[in-house]
């Protein structure tokens, strides 16, 4: 990897297979100190916060970030991809939803996530799609 965008792209590559294993300490060494996730149900701010809110188990399904498009700049990256959520008595597909996230990245580490429900709310939100007229 030479250029800061495969690193950053790799970073997040990182935190979306942490998060689809639920594996605690490699999603928090992704994390910088400083770190905000804006999650559906508020920001949480720092790893212990946000080691909180990986733990919490849904009750009956399971979930994982399917990315399929990866935009990715100096400090910024966009993954885009189905968020699917299983059943875990059966393992069968509930739900698939496409999504989008935007990951600031910094110092080799991730300053912060936001999901959006569509693609294009993610790419208006970092100023690469404009607002319909």
């Amino acid at each position: 990897m030479n250029s800061a965008y495969d690193r950053n792209a790799a970073l997040v590559r990182s935190f979306v297979d942490a998060l689809n294993r639920h594996h605690l300490d490699d999603f928090v060494a992704l994390l910088s100190d400083d770190v905000e996730l804006r999650t559906p149900r508020g920001i949480r701010r720092g790893r212990s916060e946000a080691a909180q809110w990986f733990e919490k188990p849904l009750d009956h399904l399971d979930l994982r970030f399917e990315q399929s498009r990866v935009l990715v700049g100096e400090d910024e990256v966009i993954g885009i991809g189905d968020l699917v959520f299983t059943w875990k008595e059966t393992g069968e597909v509930a739900e698939r939803l496409e999504r989008a996230a935007i990951w600031k990245v910094g110092e080799g580490l991730i300053r912060s996530w936001e999901p959006f429900e569509t693609p294009a709310e993610a790419l208006r939100a970092a100023g690469i799609l404009r607002e319909p007229e």
